[in-house]
């Protein structure tokens, strides 16, 4: 009877222990795995927190920042402005230079005035020691067999010019004037006087009747670079067809004309085979202005 009750005892208290042990192991497994959901549960935590942050900043409205225009607007300007400032330079470099090379020529055409030789002025025999000369001739059809030697006494009284000296050259005939130098005295240069021999050599024949008055007055207004009037005008025909008070007319016309306009200016008068009444005419005219009168009836020397 006792063995089988120790044998109770034995299996009561082996119970015991295997019951003990498994809630041992229990334990120890619970402590566990509730240790690692505190640890998960941190870990999770920043990452939670930052989709957050994430997503309100994607449910924000995106500002789409405006193109700086302004900015590139006032660089294109700046730009430009640098742009026309150096062109502003270059010009300004420019007319210096051109100053430059004004001054350069006028100091040497200075010193060619000042090296040339003062010259008479001289047209069918009558001199003058002024500077600026204006020819006036005429070209109307009564000069037709006259012409030619008005031609080459005009060529020859401007080929020995001086550069101190400015000149001009009028034709007048029926179908109007006929200039050389573009309605400015011409300073007698080399070139300007070639080109105005050739002119002249160009010129045509004479024809119609006179036009005195027109191309007096013309001669009488014209003016150099520096607005001086000519100081001498050769006025040369062979007579017009005017009756005395005509003449008279003519003479006063012209007078009032010069006093008015230029009343120093001289004007010498040339007839050329002119009758008695136009040669009357002549010489006062030439009176009138101080200057002078000359008959014309053969060969100039």
């Amino acid at each position: 009877m006792i063995k089988p009750l120790e044998n109770t005892k034995l299996r009561i208290s082996s119970l015991g222990i295997s019951i003990f042990l498994h809630i041992l192991i229990l334990s120890i497994f619970a402590v566990a795995t509730f240790s690692k959901g505190k640890v998960s549960t941190r870990e999770y935590t920043t990452p939670h927190a930052t989709i957050a942050k994430l997503r309100k900043q994607l449910e924000k409205p995106h500002i789409i920042p405006k193109p700086k225009i302004k900015e590139k607007i006032s660089k294109l300007r700046e730009q430009r402005l640098k742009e026309l400032k150096k062109k502003k330079v270059e010009i300004a470099n420019n007319k210096v230079d051109v100053n430059l090379a004004k001054d350069i020529s006028k100091e040497k055409e200075s010193i060619e005035l000042q090296n040339a030789a003062t010259s008479n002025i001289e047209f069918f025999g009558n001199q003058t020691s002024m500077h600026k000369v204006c020819f006036v001739v005429d070209c109307s059809g009564s000069m037709l067999g006259l012409f030619k030697e008005v031609r080459n006494q005009l060529k020859s009284s401007i080929s020995v010019l001086n550069p101190d000296n400015f000149f001009y050259v009028i034709m007048f005939r029926g179908t109007g004037l006929i200039e050389i130098g573009d309605g400015e005295l011409l300073r007698a240069t080399p070139s300007n006087v070639k080109k105005a021999i050739r002119r002249i050599d160009k010129c045509p024949r004479p024809f119609g009747a006179p036009n005195a008055l027109e191309a007096i007055k013309r001669a009488i207004s014209l003016k150099d670079s520096s607005g001086a009037h000519a100081d001498v005008i050769y006025f040369l025909t062979d007579g017009f067809d005017f009756s005395s008070d005509e003449n008279e007319d003519f003479t006063l016309e012209v007078n009032r004309f010069r006093l008015r306009e230029s009343p120093k200016t001289k004007i010498h008068t040339i007839g050329f085979w002119t009758n008695d009444r136009d040669k009357e005419m002549l010489e006062r005219l030439a009176q009138a202005s101080g200057g002078e009168f000359t008959y014309f009836s053969g060969k100039a020397n």
